[in-house]
This record gives C-alpha cells, structure tokens and sequence, in this order.
C-alpha cells in the first residue's frame, strides 16, 4: 500500500494488501501466554473478585508500582512549592487510605524496605517478622534469614535500611555491607553477559556470556619453576 501511494496509483486492491499482511504476520505459539492467562482466569481473578475489600488481599509496593495511579507517592517536593509549581490538592484522610504507598506506611508494612521482595517479606511473616520496627529490631544472625536466599544475601543491608526508615536517619551503607552471601569475597573471575531483545515477537530474548578466570595459585606456581633459585653467599 505504501509503495501504491509513492507511485500515485489511485486504485486500492484490498484483497492485496490483506495477502502481503498475512505474509508479514508470525504466528505465535498459544501455549507461550495461554497458561498464565488461563491460571489468571482460573484462580487470581477469582479469588479477587471474592474479596470485599482490596486491603484484604496480599499486596506488595516496590519499584514496579511507580507506574500505578493507586500508588499515592507524593512526587512533588519542598523544592517545588519554592518555585510556585502547582501540586494536586491534598486528599482527605479516608482516600489517602485507599493508595497502596499511604497505606503501607500507615501500617508499617515492611515492603517499604528497599530490595525486599515479595517471596522474602513472605518469609519473615512466617518467622513473625510483620513489619519495619520489628525487622529492624532483628539480629543479622535471626534464623529467619536463612529461609530465603534474598534474606541470606541482604540480612545485613535489610536490617539496616529498616533501622534507617524507624529513626528516620539519613542514608548510608551498613558496616559489613559490601559481601554477599552469593558470591565469595575475592574471586579472580571475569562474567560479560549480553542481552538482546526481539523487537518483532516480543518475547524472545537472546542471552550471551563470557567467563574468564585464572588460578593465581597455578600461575605463581608455573613461574616458580621457570624462574632459577638465587642463592646467597653466607
């Protein structure tokens, strides 16, 4: 069809240009999407509709929801109302409890502690750990961290960032911060990972590594046995 219109020609063959998009068209498998979606029909959407009130169900406020209008954040600043930018009218306190970020921080929900996931904030209710004051409160040693793998890696750091949002202090890396629980304290070993995304199905993605590594061990070894002992005279 844009090639008709370049050419000017006044005739439009619609059986020819439904043929060409057939041809353009890939087909997708519909086992790659049909079980999540039927899993959502069956069981999410089902379970959410029972419910009243939303409050009741499990919720979770991370990064993922800066997109979602029912977030609440207050994103304008001090700075801001300094330069005369209008802001939205302040809500009431009965609709404030409607968006998820006022509510969380209402009840102390311990999902306002940043890189807690949703699967970890699950195990610390199971180790009675229910909100910010009593993570915070928590030894890096509680048995606790060791249910999940994001909870033995960031024990630490978690603990603190909670310490921080209780006695609101200003932010700042944890002592004994900087190892984690997945990777060891030194290692000589190099990881280049690459990523590409197919732009024509939208959902195929193309991953590509390189790992390079050395013993310093062997090489020091390698290069005492080359080398000739030096002796001294006495």
């Amino acid at each position: 069809m844009r090639q008709d219109v370049k050419d000017h020609v006044m005739d439009r063959h619609q059986e020819k240009y439904l043929a060409a998009l057939a041809a353009d068209l890939e087909t997708m498998p519909p086992e790659v999407v049909l079980g999540r979606v039927a899993r959502f029909l069956r069981h999410d959407l089902r379970k959410i509709l029972s419910e009243p009130d939303w409050r009741d169900l499990p919720w979770h406020v991370d990064h993922r929801c800066s997109g979602c209008d029912y977030l609440g954040y207050k994103w304008s600043t001090e700075e801001d109302a300094a330069a005369a930018i209008p802001t939205p009218p302040a809500r009431a306190q009965q609709a404030q409890s409607a968006y998820c970020w006022t509510m969380a921080k209402d009840l102390d929900h311990p999902s306002r502690v940043a890189g807690l996931t949703e699967g970890a904030r699950g195990k610390l209710l199971e180790g009675g750990i229910t909100n910010v004051q009593s993570l915070s409160a928590a030894s890096a040693g509680n048995i606790v961290f060791e249910s999940h793998q994001t909870l033995r890696a960031k024990r630490t750091v978690l603990v603190a960032r909670g310490l921080t949002l209780v006695n609101t202090l200003p932010a700042a890396i944890p002592d004994r911060a900087g190892t984690s629980a997945v990777l060891p304290s030194f290692s000589d070993i190099r990881v280049n990972i690459s990523a590409d995304f197919d732009v024509g199905s939208g959902l195929t993605f193309a991953f590509g590594y390189n790992i390079s590594y050395g013993v310093p061990n062997a090489q020091m070894l390698a290069m005492a046995e080359r080398l000739p002992i030096a002796t001294a005279p006495c």
